[in-house]
C-alpha cells in the first residue's frame, strides 16, 4: 500500500473545503489521492483547487435541486478522475472583458434580473432564455416557456433546468413555438 499523497497546509485546507462541499461522502482517502494528483505538477495536474471547490458546490446544488438519490451521485474519486468538473454546468462564468461594454437597461428585459441572481451569465441568458417567450398566469407566476425549436427546448430542460428553477422558483412547462 502506498503512503498518502503529501499536501501542503493550504492544499489540505482546499481538500477539506472540497470534501465539505461534495454531495456524497464515500471514499475520502481515494478522493484525496485524485485531488492531490489534479492540483499537483505533472500531466494531470495544474488544476486550481479553488475551482474544484466551486465546481463541487455547483454539483451539490444541482443534486439538491434535482433531488437526486445518493446512489445516482458519483463518488468524489470518480467525479474527479473523470474530470467531470470540466463539464459545462460546473464551469465558472466567463470573465467580463475590461473596457466599455454595452448592456441594455434591465427595464427592457423583465427576466434578466431573475436569471442573473440565479447565477446565469449574460451570454448564456441572451443565447438560451431571451429567445424564449415566457408566459405568466394572472397570479404573476410563470406558467410556460416557449422555445424557438425542439433542440432549444431540450437544452433548457436538460442543461439549464437547475438555473430555471432557481430563477423562477419552479420548472415551467417548456413548449416549442409554432
Amino acid at each position: 500500500m502506498k503512503p498518502p499523497a503529501k499536501l501542503t497546509t493550504a492544499q489540505e485546507a482546499a481538500f477539506a473545503a472540497f470534501w465539505a462541499a461534495y454531495p456524497r461522502k464515500d471514499g475520502k482517502a481515494a478522493a484525496r489521492e485524485v485531488f492531490a494528483r489534479l492540483i499537483g505538477a505533472g500531466p494531470a495536474g495544474g488544476v486550481d483547487p479553488a475551482f474544484l471547490v466551486r465546481a463541487a458546490q455547483r454539483h451539490a446544488d444541482q443534486c439538491r435541486e434535482r433531488q437526486l438519490e445518493r446512489t445516482y451521485i458519483p463518488h468524489a474519486k470518480t467525479w474527479l478522475r473523470d474530470r467531470r468538473f470540466e463539464d459545462e454546468a460546473f464551469q465558472d462564468p466567463p470573465e467580463v472583458p475590461a473596457g466599455p461594454t454595452f448592456e441594455p437597461p434591465e427595464a427592457e428585459d423583465l427576466w434578466w434580473p431573475h436569471f442573473r441572481d440565479a447565477g446565469m451569465d449574460r451570454g448564456a441568458y441572451d443565447r438560451w432564455i431571451r429567445p424564449c417567450r415566457i408566459e405568466t398566469g394572472s397570479d404573476g407566476q410563470v406558467t410556460e416557456m416557449w422555445a424557438p425549436h425542439a433542440f432549444h427546448a431540450q437544452w433548457l430542460e436538460t442543461r439549464l433546468d437547475h438555473l430555471i428553477r432557481r430563477a423562477l422558483g419552479h420548472m415551467p412547462e417548456i413548449e416549442v413555438m409554432p
